[in-house]
């Protein structure tokens, strides 16, 4: 054997789905989730036009809790269970179908509650009580958790006061216990979705919150980790297996007590940001992280890929977000959104072909007129009445015959004393396309070969004429031992390594003679990829012609930040990746941490991935000692003027001595490169030296420095 090559996460994409409909779900969460009193009323047009099995809803209270809410919940208000029964009366009176996993919206706002102090937490565990009993009373699965923090910060960043961050963290767990018990006396079984999880375990005040609630988790609830991060800037199926398997490993982060609670009662839900994957102009900078390796596809082939590799990765869910566009057209909040299949026509279908990908593929098939590609695919025989075109080949001790006969008028490949007797034959195929197997056969077991069995099994090689056989990527598709003519389908994507497919029709443990096992026929069909409506909306960017923007006015450096004249570099280069290089396109949030969330890594076309900021600004704070002196340079590629600041930081890493922070303007060097070098000396009551870089557009990160100098 010349080649070999075993089967990883890395290369594989979903190489076959059986005839079954998946039973795996989409959550539906965006800006345009409704009230209640607008999902009473237009229930019917939502799940018409909403192609998932449960959606995000709000409450919102009435009478004296008029305007309570989500974004009221975890905060000093207690709340009162009659605020919301307008809200318990909808949901009883709205007759879902189709959206049978449904949550109720939750989250972290305002925060504006201290760990320490038991009248703000009385009422937010009061206020997830009512909503978890609001859950259970109307059906609905359980909430959605959104710990993300929007305005107060209850994980990072808070004052310490007082208390160290190790008794800030006990004092969360007791929180935490406290919150789960609230929220299980009142639904046992209640899912909690939450958005981020174990990706939060960075902070040990979440982590001290969240063993609270692993603590008192009974056996009959469950916790979904949304895995945002990981799932906005997935672009492959190997990004998705990661982030599966991130989740899993994220048991190591709580208490070790709870692994076993952690293993067995937490899923992973892949997350979609849609306005990612389906931009509304061209070249934006999240669109294109998501669709790295994958520009060559469609819109809408990418997305049917995507999905389909989010539902083979997912234990039961996969959500998506979305903020400026919505499914079913109608007004929330006061806004009307254009609709997703505005956007995409062909998206609804697409979800919907997903969950179903049989009858999805069937439809691409008969609108493409798409041809068989087997050869001989009704057994025409030969003199020898054996099919024409097909191969034959026996298993070890197998010494079967195959024979075409006549059954009900049709030809069929009859099998006979099959051990293990193959028919096959040799079809090269486009790799990295999908094609549908019809298979048409029966097989009847009998009492002198109760085990007999038939099947398709996909091969596959790397080269015609050679035996380098992809090891670990064969499939196969079993006709059911019903006695009757049974029809058995299957999708399988082609390895786009290994193009050639070794067809096989094996029959196993037939003992005697009889005509109990047989094919009528046997198809493959190619699916066209999927190509995007002329009517998809997709305006590309505007190139409107400005005038070259002015840099800003430099102020002049304050005297007790200069340096003394004659002063060189020592030392090594204080900053950590200072050549903004990483081993993995996607974003990043150290060492450089982004003040906007369009601070990504890229590939640069030169064989590297390199740093791309986009109209904001990233920081790194290195130690520093007052008095000292340090040179900073730094060097970029851009269209727009560049700025670097020099900022301090004390010994506790805050920001201070605002009056002393200081800016300078990058200088044109050519060819949009530009470049600065700074030198300061540190003043008195400083702990640390920040270089922060910020720009208007596109900035393609080149090189930064910091030395001390003596």
């Amino acid at each position: 054997m010349k080649k070999t090559l075993f089967a990883s996460c890395a290369v594989l994409a979903a190489i076959a789905v059986s005839a079954a409909p998946v039973k795996k779900k989409f959550i539906e969460c965006s800006w345009s989730n409704p009230r209640t009193d607008f999902l009473r009323k237009n229930i019917a047009h939502m799940e018409k036009t909403t192609p998932y099995q449960g959606i995000r809803i709000h409450l919102e209270g009435t009478g004296e809790g008029k305007g309570v809410g989500v974004r009221q919940i975890f905060g000093k208000l207690a709340w009162k269970y009659e605020w919301f029964k307008q809200d318990v009366e909808n949901l009883k009176n709205t007759k879902f179908v189709k959206f049978t996993d449904n949550f109720i919206g939750t989250g972290v706002m305002p925060g504006d509650v201290e760990w320490f102090n038991d009248s703000d937490w009385a009422s937010v565990v009061n206020n997830f009580g009512i909503v978890a009993r609001i859950a259970r009373e109307t059906g609905m699965k359980g909430i959605i958790f959104d710990p993300e923090e929007y305005s107060a910060h209850l994980w990072g960043r808070i004052g310490t006061r007082n208390h160290t961050i190790g008794e800030i963290a006990a004092k969360a767990r007791e929180r935490g216990q406290a919150w789960g018990k609230a929220i299980f006396k009142e639904f046992p079984d209640i899912v909690i979705f939450c958005y981020f999880l174990h990706s939060y375990a960075n902070s040990p005040v979440f982590v001290g919150f969240m063993n609270g609630v692993f603590d008192v988790l009974p056996p009959t609830a469950r916790l979904v980790d949304g895995h945002e991060s990981r799932g906005y800037t997935a672009s492959s199926l190997a990004d998705l297996h990661r982030g599966a398997n991130e989740v899993k490993k994220g048991a190591a982060r709580f208490a070790p007590e709870h692994r076993t609670k952690y293993l067995s009662q937490v899923s992973f839900a892949p997350a979609i940001y849609l306005e990612c994957v389906i931009p509304q102009q061209e070249g934006m900078l999240w669109n294109r992280i998501v669709r790295l390796g994958s520009e060559k596809y469609s819109m809408s082939e990418f997305l049917r890929r995507h999905l389909e590799n989010c539902i083979a990765v997912s234990d039961e869910y996969v959500w998506t977000w979305s903020e400026y566009r919505s499914w079913h057209g109608g007004k929330v909040d006061g806004w009307t959104a254009k609709t997703w299949e505005n956007w995409l026509p062909g998206i609804t279908e697409i979800f919907e072909g997903v969950h179903d990908p049989i009858a999805f593929a069937e439809k691409i098939i008969a609108r493409s007129k798409s041809k068989n590609v087997l050869n001989n695919p009704t057994f025409a025989p030969n003199a020898q009445k054996f099919p024409n075109k097909w191969g034959l080949w026996q298993g070890k001790n197998s010494n079967g015959s195959v024979v075409v006969k006549q059954i009900n008028g049709k030809n069929a490949a009859v099998f006979h004393n099959a051990g293990e007797t193959n028919l096959s034959q040799l079809v090269t195929l486009q790799p990295d396309k999908r094609y549908l197997l019809v298979l048409k056969g029966k097989v009847t077991r009998t009492a002198a070969s109760p085990a007999v069995s038939l099947h398709a099994r996909f091969t596959w090689r790397f080269e015609n004429g050679k035996s380098d056989w992809f090891i670990g990527r064969s499939v196969s598709a079993e006709i059911p031992p019903t006695g009757k003519l049974e029809t058995v389908k299957m999708v399988v994507t082609v390895p786009e390594e290994a193009p050639v497919l070794h067809f096989n029709l094996t029959c196993k443990n037939q003992n005697d003679a009889a005509d109990n096992c047989c094919v009528e026929s046997c198809e493959l069909f190619p699916i066209p990829d999927l190509v995007d409506s002329p009517k998809r909306l997709m305006p590309k960017k505007k190139v409107v012609k400005k005038p070259a923007p002015k840099p800003a006015v430099q102020k002049p450096m304050p005297a007790i930040l200069k340096t003394p004249d004659g002063m060189n570099r020592t030392g090594a280069n204080l900053l950590m990746n200072p050549d903004f290089t990483a081993k993995r396109p996607g974003p990043s949030y150290r060492p450089w941490s982004p003040g906007a969330k369009k601070f990504v890594y890229l590939p640069n076309g030169k064989g590297e991935i390199k740093g791309v900021l986009e109209n904001g600004f990233i920081y790194q704070a290195v130690k520093a000692v007052p008095g000292n002196c340090y040179e900073l340079t730094l060097q970029v590629s851009s269209d727009q003027p560049v700025s670097m600041a020099v900022k301090w930081m004390n010994e506790k890493m805050r920001w201070t001595q605002d009056a002393l922070h200081y800016t300078v303007n990058l200088t044109p060097q050519g060819n949009n490169v530009y470049k600065a070098v700074v030198r300061v000396k540190a003043p008195s009551g400083i702990g640390a030296i920040a270089m922060l870089i910020s720009g208007k557009g596109k900035i393609d990160l080149g090189k930064a420095e910091l030395f001390q100098l003596k």
